[in-house]
């Protein structure tokens, strides 16, 4: 059960909820009816200890921070991130982090980052260096010109990325080379017009990949054939694009 803006609590940095002294009055004067109104309370903590933000919404283990049902112009301070497995912040116009400026603190719980649908047109080198165990990273629906290589090599525990829906021209050598263990990669809708042959260089546990809806006008198995560790491939999603002599994928 989220706390909805304007209820009467916060998180204290050693996660103390505080219950403002007009709101212990009224509880006071209930008499008969204090007990249940303790056990409503105490239920509640159990489930997630309140994250009182006017820009976000919590339930269980994620923090929703979205622009299309709260008025959000800066980005969520470190004691309203904390604590939670999943962060989505979308749909946002935070100049922040439009533009390159916002770093995250640690997050020890954090596994999935979704920045999707905020106008992102460049990112901090370091927006995720304090955070090495994300699992799970969303970049959709942004303006992103070329493939955030330094950002990712701070995420070695990668399994999932999704950068569709940008305006990524190409993915250059070694784009993810320190992403060893990605496993679901998306790059579709963006203006893709080239991928270079050792793009995918150290991805070893890679089992699908989306170019889908881009400008490319060929496309080379030796992308693969360039890691010999890729062994797991299952699916490649080329429709939707300028190819018109699709090859056939050397069987072994």
């Amino acid at each position: 059960m989220p706390f909805q803006k304007g209820s009467p609590c916060r998180e204290t940095s050693k996660g103390k909820l505080h219950i403002s002294q007009d709101h212990f009055v009224i509880m006071f004067l209930a008499g008969q009816k204090l007990l249940s109104l303790s056990i409503v309370f105490i239920t509640v903590i159990v489930f997630r200890v309140a994250t009182c933000s006017e820009q976000c919404q919590s339930n269980f283990g994620t923090l929703h921070c979205n622009g299309q049902t709260r008025n959000i112009n800066t980005f969520p301070e470190e004691p309203t991130l904390q604590g939670y497995a999943t962060l989505l912040v979308t749909f946002t116009n935070i100049s922040s982090l439009q533009n390159g400026l916002v770093i995250l603190p640690p997050l020890p719980q954090l596994e999935t980052l979704v920045l999707s649908s905020n106008g992102i047109l460049v990112l901090n080198d370091s927006l995720v260096e304090n955070n090495q165990q994300i699992k799970s990273f969303h970049l959709q629906y942004n303006a992103l010109s070329s493939v955030p290589i330094k950002v990712l090599e701070n995420l070695p525990n990668l399994t999932y990325l999704d950068l569709s829906y940008n305006n990524i021209l190409t993915i250059p050598e070694n784009a993810f080379h320190t992403n060893h263990k990605l496993g679901i990669l998306f790059v579709r809708g963006n203006d893709l017009n080239q991928v270079h042959p050792d793009a995918l260089n150290g991805v070893f546990s890679l089992k699908y990949i989306d170019l889908s809806s881009n400008i490319l006008d060929r496309f080379s198995f030796e992308l693969f054939q360039r890691v010999p560790e890729l062994t797991k491939l299952i699916g490649i999603y080329l429709d939707d694009s300028r190819i018109t002599n699709y090859p056939i994928y050397p069987s072994k």
